[in-house]
């Protein structure tokens, strides 16, 4: 059996679901219309998704390329940017504001046996949660987690936009374990994506799970075959009978 110190977690889709996202996108949208409004630009409402689709590659371009993700506030300006409107102060910290309170307003969901499964890591190993953010920055994402009552049982957070590292870069990663004082080596990578938590682990040398059980079109679409994991599971009840029959503290 090896030995095991830290579990390194992601966030979305991994910990928590983001289905239900039609409902935070609305409230985006309409908080999108309110400014379009207030400067007198005139738009196309069917546009809408096609400019968003263009704001997500853009994001996604810096991404992968930087490994670094966009903040919030960097997102809404090139989105107004699309609609040639006035990037002024107030317009922008208005939609950054809705945007990210969007996990607030109306929470994801927690994946099944998420809880069950952090009860039981969490009495013998350190965890951690290593996320990449998009619209809403990691002190939400905390909030998400004290929503569902899982915030206590993680001991250390490395999210993007407050590193300003991004997973693959093995600097979200090592974020981690310099705040723990514990060796890379002796801990395993849980996360849904093979771009980017799989091929993050395997750059580190460490073990790595790849978890199947809430797969996204968005998710599917970062597909990569070539990246192997250490280990595929599609529940977090496999994900406790795996860890605690091959490793120990």
């Amino acid at each position: 059996m090896k030995k095991l110190k830290v579990i390194t977690i992601d966030f979305w889709n991994t910990l928590i679901s983001s289905e239900g996202s039609e409902n935070r996108q609305i409230i985006r949208e309409e908080a999108l219309i309110e400014v379009l409004n207030y400067q007198k630009i005139e738009f196309d409402k069917n546009h809408f998704p096609a400019i968003f689709s263009k704001v997500l590659e853009h994001f996604k371009s810096i991404w992968f390329s930087e490994h670094r993700t966009l903040e919030t506030k960097e997102i809404t300006t090139y989105l107004l940017q699309q609609f040639d409107s006035h990037t002024n102060t107030d317009s922008v910290q208005y939609l950054t504001d809705v945007y990210s309170n969007g996990v607030i307003v109306d929470p994801p969901s927690l994946l099944p046996n998420v809880k069950y499964a952090l009860e039981i890591l969490s009495k013998n190993f350190k965890l951690g949660i290593v996320s990449d953010t998009y619209f809403s920055p990691g002190v939400k994402l905390r909030g998400v987690l004290e929503h569902h009552d899982i915030l206590q049982f993680f001991s250390s957070f490395s999210f993007s936009n407050e590193t300003g590292v991004a997973k693959p870069n093995r600097k979200a990663f090592e974020n981690i374990f310099n705040e723990l004082k514990l060796p890379i080596r002796e801990s395993i990578h849980i996360g849904d994506i093979e771009k980017t938590d799989i091929l993050g682990a395997n750059s580190l040398n460490i073990d790595s799970i790849l978890y199947t059980g809430n797969k996204t079109p968005f998710t599917m679409s970062l597909n990569d075959d070539t990246i192997i994991p250490t280990y595929t599971c599609e529940t977090w009840v496999e994900i406790v009978d795996l860890i605690t029959s091959n490793y120990i503290t």
